[in-house]
């Protein structure tokens, strides 16, 4: 009987040593097969950037792998194309697919407010230390450049907190923002800054009532904040262009 409790333990350990192991490999086997879909993708993202380049001149190459990936695989999708390997082919016989690519990645979204703690942390630390070097400095204006503003939203929402504050102390501080983006079409909507209720749903109930007016369904920005929002057109990804803006800036120009 004990020789027979003996020969159950041992087999339950070995079948738990067989199972540890099986387990083992699968993990192994899961990692080798992860490295090589992803030096697969590298692969692939590689050749895509320099038919893009080599081919049509489109720098893509200062764009996140991961939304690079995620865009190709809907261009995958709308192309019925279902591999990678082949779209690189297809897209190097392809100016349309390349317009529609670079179209795909460049595409501009925003929204007001977008995200709460940024904007949490920029009304109730950023500008109240801004405001007060302002005042012990004696200048009287604070800058600020917002980057790939898409339709105004962001630079909108800059300019509300900091109107805003800026009433509330009695601060004679004043402040201009630069709104750049490289979709003409974008600038364009900022510039008459006007969005339907969608484009809103962010905005406190005070700021609607304080800094828009409303027509029908649609909601303007009141000229007071839109006179100190300047908008301009200009892409990021041109390097040349951008040393160039960072020069004259520390130049004082």
């Amino acid at each position: 009987m004990r020789a027979f409790s003996f020969f159950l333990l041992a087999v339950d350990s070995f079948c738990r040593s067989i199972r540890f192991f099986w387990c083992a490999s699968c993990v192994f086997s899961q990692e080798i097969q992860q490295k090589v879909r992803d030096q697969t993708m590298c692969s692939v993202l590689k050749d895509i950037t320099r038919v893009m380049e080599k081919i049509y001149g489109k720098d893509i190459y200062p764009f996140e792998e991961s939304f690079l990936q995620k865009t190709l695989e809907k261009r995958l999708s709308l192309t019925s194309i279902n591999n990678f390997t082949t779209y690189s082919g297809y897209l190097s016989e392809n100016i349309t697919e390349a317009e529609a690519l670079f179209r795909a990645l460049t595409i501009t979204y925003s929204e007001f407010f977008r995200n709460p703690l940024t904007f949490a942390l920029i009304e109730q630390l950023i500008i109240p230390v801004l405001l007060d070097e302002k005042g012990k400095s004696g200048r009287s204006e604070i800058r600020v450049w917002s980057a790939a503003c898409a339709a105004g939203q962001e630079p909108y929402s800059v300019a509300i907190l900091l109107d805003e504050l800026i009433t509330a102390r009695g601060s004679t501080v004043s402040y201009r923002i630069f709104a750049t983006d490289f979709s003409a079409t974008d600038l364009a909507l900022a510039d008459k800054g006007v969005y339907d209720f969608g484009a809103v749903t962010n905005v406190r109930v005070k700021h609607l009532r304080e800094f828009f007016t409303t027509t029908g369904e649609f909601y303007s920005i009141a000229p007071r904040i839109r006179a100190h929002v300047d908008f301009s057109r200009y892409d990021l990804l041109d390097v040349d262009l951008f040393h160039q803006t960072i020069q004259e800036a520390l130049d004082g120009k």
